[in-house]
Order: structure tokens, then sequence, then C-alpha cells
């Protein structure tokens, strides 16, 4: 079972043989969370996010302004805000508007009037891309490591690996095709699966389920959370969570910080759920993730920089012995971070 924070923190003490009167909570914690950060260089949190192909494609039926009409494909949604329009007959683009995204499953606004005669063919792609083959990245922001943006896999259909490009934010797959994300049938071979290296992380959560209070749809980035406890604890940032029983698929990472009420509040989280939970489903905040080799190494890493932090008191109390006790600790420990790191290696997959 992994250890918690206040564990940690905890065994850090012991292993400098303190009785917290020097080397107090408040002062480990700021080490810990440097060890953690160098741990992650070398050893990171691999996590798979699921993202989806936007290639819906149709002809506008009304030359209605600041808008598409499409009352022939019938395949707007309430979750198309921020996707991109373009008019493939003019080459003209259009960014569907954040105030009045979906009218009805007929008609979008748009950030500017691209369909001028209503009849033109068009094309949607995902928020900030320019074609079918390309999905957004940018909420991924706790990568880590020597790989682009963190990514060491990409595949497109599940289980099909793939070559990817990656400019700023956008991920390119470098298929030949890609399947019809239409809405009616519905769409089949349009869920994409990403592998980032992500920083490791220790909650200082105590209460680490909750549940699901009211309706939620799929492809929502909130919800009302309760019984996390009954006090006032915070969810920090970036803490991540799953459903008991992997009732709805996915890891998903809260946005801003939320302090409780009464063990409830509203979340904000990312990416969107991959299917809509039921009320009263159960919510698990992954506690660690740390395996216990890692855990050793981050309690050994911040001893040793607890340590040298406090170098004065140290050399005071042992002599210049004390300190080079500690570097050799850190050194050590960042030795053995690094032969455990795997080569990287690359490959080259069809696009077929």
């Amino acid at each position: 079972m992994a250890k918690t924070f206040a564990a940690l923190v905890n065994e850090i003490q012991s292993d400098l043989g303190d009785d917290t009167t020097t080397y107090t909570d408040a002062k480990v914690t700021i080490q810990l969370e440097k060890a953690l950060k160098k741990v992650s260089e070398h050893l990171p949190y691999v996590r798979k996010v699921s993202y989806f192909i936007e290639s819906r494609t149709g002809t506008a039926t009304t030359d209605t302004a600041d808008a598409l009409v499409d009352t022939t494909e019938n395949q707007f949604l309430t979750t198309d805000a921020d996707k991109v329009i373009h008019n493939t007959q003019n080459n003209t683009w259009a960014v569907v508007s954040d105030a009045q995204y979906a009218v009805s499953d007929d008609k979008l606004v748009l950030s500017k009037d691209i369909m001028v005669d209503g009849d033109e063919k068009y094309e949607m792609y995902n928020e900030g891309c320019t074609s079918k083959y390309q999905i957004n990245i940018e909420d991924v922001t706790d990568w880590v490591g020597s790989a682009k943006h963190g990514i060491i896999a990409v595949e497109y259909p599940i289980g099909t690996k793939r070559n990817f490009i990656i400019d700023g934010d956008i991920l390119t797959i470098l298929v030949d095709s890609v399947s019809d994300s239409k809405v009616a049938d519905p769409a089949t071979d349009t869920e994409v699966l990403v592998w980032f290296e992500t920083r490791q992380r220790v909650s200082q959560l105590v209460d680490l389920a909750g549940t699901v209070n009211g309706t939620v749809l799929a492809g929502a980035t909130t919800f009302t959370i309760a019984a996390v406890g009954s006090g006032s604890e915070v969810i920090a940032e970036d803490t991540l969570f799953t459903f008991y029983l992997f009732t709805v698929r996915g890891t998903y990472k809260i946005k801003y910080d939320l302090t409780l009420s009464g063990g409830g509040g509203t979340i904000v989280f990312w990416p969107g759920l991959e299917s809509a939970p039921a009320n009263g489903a159960i919510v698990v905040f992954i506690g660690s993730t740390l395996n216990s080799v890692q855990e050793r190494l981050v309690v050994e890493l911040a001893a040793a920089y607890c340590g040298l932090a406090l170098q004065a008191d140290a050399i005071s109390k042992g002599g210049q012995a004390v300190y080079n006790r500690y570097l050799e600790k850190r050194e050590k420990a960042i030795a053995e971070l690094r032969s455990l790191q795997k080569p990287r290696t690359k490959h080259s997959y069809p696009r077929d």
C-alpha cells in the first residue's frame, strides 16, 4: 500500500534522527516536494489520456449570418464550443463561439461569417487544429522528461501504435486516414490514446474518496462532490482521481484548488468525463503515484536536501563531515535514480 504524505514526512524526520525541533513538518514538506520533482525527472509517472479525433463534414443549408446551419446532417453538439470550422470551398475559417455555441443540433454560432452563400461544404476540427488528423494537448501541463511534451506513445485506433509530430500544443497523428466522427450512427474508431510522462505526486488529502452528487453528463468537466470526510480539507490542483471499479473510464486531473465545506464542493477537472457517472458513484482520489522503490528514494533525497538546507546548523554540531554525509547521500540517491531509467528507443510505425 502506498505511503501517505504524512507517513513520508515522518520517515524523513526519522532518517534525520530529529524530533521535529529542527526539521519541522513545514520545512520537511518543502524538501519533500523538491525530492518528488527530482524523482520525476528520472522516473516519471506515465499517465494515459484519451482523446477523440474530430472529422465531421457536411454542407451548409442556409446563409444565416455568423452561423453554420446544416439541417441535413443534424450533427452539432453542446460540446462543440471552440472547435474549428473550415469552409473548404472558399478556404475560410471560424471558431464555434463560446457565448452561444449550440443553438440546436443543426445550428452553430460562429466567431465570424464564413458561410456567405449557404451551400458551402465544411469540415470540423478539434480546438486549435487545422486538420482531422490533429488533437489538442494543451491541458496536460504536468509533463516532465526529455520527450517533447512528455509524450512517449500514441495509439490510433486503440491498439495500433503510430508515429506523430508535435507543434506547440497540437499533435498530428501520422496516418493516411481517420474515421468519420459522425454523431448519428454513432462514430467508431475515433478514440486516440496518448501516454504522457508526468510528475510524481503524493496527495495531502486525508480522505481519499467521495461521491458524485447529482446528475452529471458525459463530457462534463465539473460536478458536485460529497462525502469527502466532513470538514474543510483542500483538494489541491493537479490531484488525480478515478471512479471506483472504473464505472467511468479514465484518470482525471483537478484544475483548481477546492476548499471543501462539510466534505463537499464543486470540482473542476480535465479531461471531460468519458461517460456519465451515476448519482452516488464513488470517486477515488489517487493518494500516491510512487512505488515502494520510488518512496525510498524520495525519503533519502528529501532527508539529504533537508540536511544540506540547514548545513550551517549541521556543521556547528558535527563539523564539515556532516555536510559531506548529506551530500554523499543525495548523490547516491540520484545515481540510483539514473540507473533505474530505461533507455529510449525510436520506432517507425505504419501509416495505414
